[in-house]
């Protein structure tokens, strides 16, 4: 999860306004878009974990694995933030690469959690859905 969260960081700087792709975006959509852009690859990365989660739901140690991907993924998102922010001061054309909502931060393992407990909540009310 933390090589993702390296990963992460990467395609958010070159992917965001200020970043490695785009220019200088208007000052006042800038920190917006930035947000969302690392919102959206936390959105997509927090379902891919938690769809590998609840595709090994039947081994062994279920609950041991949802509790270190969950927390590695808080890792590898603030890793993320980090590793986007350092290139954006360090590459980047817009000095003020930073996330400014703190709370982005927290899709990722929230999403993977959030996948794992509607899944297990659907099985239990309908039954065992695997052979």
């Amino acid at each position: 999860m933390v090589g993702l969260g390296l990963l992460m960081g990467m395609a958010w700087w070159f992917a965001a306004p200020g970043g490695g792709l785009y220019g200088d975006p208007a000052p006042e959509e800038a920190a917006l878009v930035t947000d969302l852009t690392l919102g959206g690859l936390q959105l997509v990365v927090g379902i891919v974990v938690g769809w590998l989660l609840v595709q090994r739901m039947d081994l062994p140690g279920a609950w041991q694995r949802i509790g270190s991907a969950v927390g590695g993924s808080i890792l590898g998102s603030v890793l993320a933030v980090l590793i986007g922010q350092w290139l954006g001061m360090m590459f980047g054309a817009d000095p003020d690469f930073v996330l400014l909502s703190p709370g982005v931060a927290a899709i990722w393992p929230g999403a993977a959690a959030l996948v794992v407990f509607v899944s297990t909540l659907i099985e239990l009310a309908w039954g065992k859905r695997r052979v």
